[in-house]
């Protein structure tokens, strides 16, 4: 059996980047502690310079500290006390082998566990990544992060390049995409399909430079490849308390836990759903967290109003239905939006000429 995907988080990452500072900072680590995430990575300098108290929260077994490949990095990480490192860097003309295995010589002489990220491996080619990774032979490496920092990659590169690295590296591979092009959680699949098992994502986030969406690639790799996820039911809770901290709200259409994704206003469409959820839905609400809303408006059907209706204890006539449905496609026209539960009651009440 396989074993379960580790979510590696960049969100913390970004919100310290962002400048967040004192208690929506500890909000947002509240947050992103709710989720499947496996470990959480910060850039030490910034970890060190955000002004709150860290001593018992470096030793949360979850974080991971980001540093560039020189000794002095990996020594201030370890008197921050962390445990584990990811020591990062590029791949260009001016890359210093000796000073990567200079800073893994320093991580080895600490006890540290150790990954090992190329940020822009995707610009170069597998063969040059595969022989980078190699060079590192001899360190307590325990994994090697394949960036796609430029969003280079599209699905089918992916599968082929990570597959390939996959038989050629002699230590576990870690992938982190970036989102540029919105083609970060199909990239974060192509890699879970060819066994990948680590990969760096951020959560509730509504900028498309960052990662992979982390609702996306959980639920993606549940119901596209098999994958066995839990912790999924406080995603909608957790990613709006999320774009909180950054002062942002989630797009209602934002796939997942947009408060749109479970709303049904369509009179064929609701009528299925009420029948057969699986008709429209490719997995429950409560799966993450949300609620289906049965919309009325001015594309309603009677069975919108009969279910809606239904939940107070109003059996809706057929005759009624349809004299209801006038009104109330009439009145979401004039006022350009959907009904509340205030109008709907109102509008049966004058049909009938009664109180309810």
């Amino acid at each position: 059996m396989a074993t379960a995907i580790q979510w590696i988080d960049q969100t913390l990452a970004l919100g310290l980047q962002q400048g967040l500072k004192g208690r929506k900072l500890e909000m947002l680590l509240d947050n992103l502690l709710k989720l499947p995430i496996g470990v959480i990575d910060v850039w030490i300098d910034d970890w060190k310079n955000c002004g709150l108290k860290w001593p018992e929260l470096t030793s949360q077994p979850k974080l991971r500290g980001k540093v560039t490949a020189n000794p002095a990095q990996v020594f201030a990480a370890q008197r921050l006390g962390f445990k584990k490192i990811l020591l990062s860097y590029r791949h260009d003309e001016r890359v210093d082998v000796e000073g990567i295995k200079e800073a893994l010589r320093a991580a080895d002489g600490l006890g540290l566990e150790t990954d090992l990220l190329l940020e822009n491996a995707s610009a170069i080619s597998t063969g040059e990544v595969a022989a980078m990774a190699k060079k590192m032979h001899g360190f307590s490496i325990r994994g090697f992060a394949y960036g796609d920092a430029e969003s280079l990659l599209e699905p089918l590169a992916a599968l082929e390049q990570l597959a390939f690295l996959q038989t050629k590296l002699p230590m576990e591979l870690e992938f982190h995409g970036h989102n540029t092009y919105g083609l970060a959680t199909a990239n974060a699949l192509s890699a879970i399909r060819v066994g990948i098992r680590r990969i760096a994502a951020t959560a509730g986030t509504v900028t498309r430079n960052g990662y992979a969406p982390l609702e996306e690639a959980v639920m993606g790799s549940k119901i596209l490849l098999g994958e066995e996820t839990t912790g999924t039911e406080k995603f909608v809770d957790a990613c709006e308390g999320i774009a909180a901290c950054f002062d942002a709200v989630l797009p209602v259409n934002k796939a997942i836990v947009g408060k749109h994704v479970f709303a049904h206003e369509s009179g064929l469409h609701v009528d299925g759903v009420i029948k057969n959820p699986a008709l429209y839905e490719a997995f429950s609400p409560e799966d993450v967290g949300a609620v289906r809303r049965l919309v009325i408006g001015k594309h309603s059907g009677t069975a919108s109003l009969k279910n809606c209706l239904a939940g107070f204890g109003i059996n809706l006539a057929s005759e009624a239905g349809k004299i209801l449905l006038q009104k109330v496609r009439r009145l979401a026209v004039l006022q350009k939006k959907a009904l509340t539960e205030d109008q709907l009651l109102q509008l049966y009440c004058e049909s009938n000429r009664q109180v309810v």
